[in-house]
């Protein structure tokens, strides 16, 4: 959500990258809203996954813009939106390892694979949190305004995910 990811926009403007431009389409430039969103080849995984999504491109100026209109404009109960918000963490997951792929191993997407493999993750991640019962899931909650790495309360799971605090 910082613009850390290394995109070929944010490699090209450090110098580290000769063109701007996706390697799968090659037709637009590397932002990751373009990798997620906005590529033709992922209208497929989006339409065809679960969630069956149909991207508004216009719509699209940010990611972190659109997961907030998806999750404000999504009807329903805060368990299936938080269940809506898994497929998706798991559909960009799964994007940007097939991005991935091609970039370091000349291996075309396969948006049929994309959704197979979000679908399983999705539903075994789903499952565990199910048969955590009352267990309670944290999202980015330090206590009193802590820096690092801190143990999870009892009755606590926790999922380290991100960078390290301090760097962008």
């Amino acid at each position: 959500m910082r613009g850390a990811i290394a995109t070929k926009v944010n490699l090209f403007h450090r110098r580290c990258a000769p063109s701007p431009l996706f390697p799968i389409c090659y037709d637009q430039e590397e932002s990751i809203e373009h990798v997620l969103l906005l590529c033709p080849w992922v209208d497929h995984v989006w339409f065809g996954g679960a969630l069956g999504l149909r991207i508004v491109k216009p719509a699209v100026t940010t990611l972190f813009a659109w997961l907030e209109g998806v999750w404000n404009n999504y009807p329903g109960h805060n368990e299936d939106r938080r269940k809506t918000l898994a497929y998706i963490a798991f559909t960009f997951w799964s994007i940007w390892k097939a991005r991935c792929e091609v970039v370091f191993n000349s291996r075309q997407p396969s948006p049929e694979r994309i959704i197979l493999v979000v679908s399983m993750a999705a539903s075994s991640f789903l499952e565990v949190c199910s048969d955590l019962g009352n267990t309670r899931i944290m999202v980015n909650e330090r206590p009193n305004g802590s820096s690092g790495w801190f143990p999870p309360a009892n009755g606590v799971v926790k999922m380290n995910v991100g960078l390290p605090v301090g760097r962008d």
